[in-house]
């Protein structure tokens, strides 16, 4: 604005045609109407006038990436959105831009390591042309898989009078998936005072689940000692690793266990395995450390012996020695 006559509230300010395109550091060119509207004459009205005035920010002016009308539209970025469904159920991609209008030219494409058309052409392509319909400018998916997960973007370009303009709109797909049948480890068989560790493993759920473990149908609680039902048990369960540890299991330890995995979409349990604890047998292990023992013992006295009676003597390991080189015709 150009001031006509003081400044501040009450002024007399006349509108002033500063404004105008700058490209790469150079003034655009003007049509003959923008160049019509410069000379018509503007009115006087009391303003405020404000000074010095701001340089606007630069646009970043995208070339069309095919042969046609001249592209003065920059990307429109509209606010990111994160849309979350439940596999196997329906989901909506939005594109967030007016009404579509034959003139429009839309592609939606997939993101990722390497960028996939999802609609393109005026055709949904790959597996979305068989369970995904378009709905103007949003995909409405029938049926969603943990497969679909990703970002996705679409982009709009629509023909003016200047040239096509282009916009753009991106999308995050998070796909909530129950677990699946866990993975457990239950040994057959251990020996009481040691220490033992149960595992469960699931690798399907988002979000990752938790896991409680269960004794003969009953759920074991995270400590043991506000479990009545559970006596002269020490155990240390983690419920996001899935590991149910004993310190130093007994044979009141023994027992069907099974797992579950549990997250906000659903829960699944393995199938219930036996642990048999036995006491450690020392009596047995006594007995066997004697026998040994004895065994040893009589080697050892036989050996002896054998020396004794000069078994082991020279003269007699020469004589064998000779007897065993004399030709048979010569004994």
């Amino acid at each position: 604005m150009g001031a006509s006559g003081g400044s501040g509230a009450g002024s007399q300010c006349k509108q002033s045609r500063h404004g105008q395109w700058v490209r790469e550091g150079l003034p655009a060119p003007i049509t003959p109407q923008e160049q019509r509207e410069q000379l018509r004459p503007l009115p006087v009205q009391p303003c405020l006038c404000l000074w010095p005035l701001k340089q606007l920010r630069p646009l970043l002016i995208r070339p069309s990436p095919s042969a046609g009308p001249k592209t003065f539209g920059l990307s429109d970025p509209k606010d990111h959105q994160v849309i979350t469904a439940i596999e196997y159920q329906e989901v909506i991609l939005t594109c967030k831009f007016p009404r579509k209008t034959p003139a429009s030219r839309l592609e939606w494409k997939k993101l990722g390591q390497s960028v996939s058309f999802v609609y393109y052409g005026q055709d949904l392509r790959g597996d979305f042309k068989d369970r995904a319909q378009m709905m103007d400018f949003s995909i409405r998916i029938k049926n969603v898989t943990r497969n679909d997960a990703g970002k996705y973007r679409c982009e709009v370009s629509t023909p003016t009078n200047e040239g096509q303009r282009l916009e753009e709109n991106t999308v995050t797909l998070e796909v909530l998936v129950a677990p699946g049948v866990p993975t457990c480890e239950v040994p057959n068989s251990v020996l009481s005072g040691t220490v033992v560790e149960l595992r469960c493993q699931d690798k399907e759920g988002n979000p990752a689940p938790t896991y409680t473990w269960f004794k003969d149908g009953t759920r074991l609680l995270g400590n043991p000692k506000l479990d009545a039902q559970i006596t002269n048990s020490s155990y240390t369960m983690n419920t996001k690793s899935g590991t149910l540890q004993f310190n130093t299991v007994s044979k009141l330890d023994s027992g069907e266990y099974y797992c579950e995995a549990r997250n906000s979409i659903g829960s699944r349990r393995c199938r219930e395995k036996k642990m048999q604890v036995d006491d450690l047998n020392v009596s047995g292990i006594i007995a066997a450390v004697v026998v040994v023992a004895l065994v040893i013992s009589i080697c050892g006295l036989g050996v002896c012996y054998a020396q004794r009676k000069g078994y082991f003597s020279i003269e007699n390991i020469q004589d064998d020695l000779q007897v065993g080189h004399e030709a048979p015709w010569q004994t």
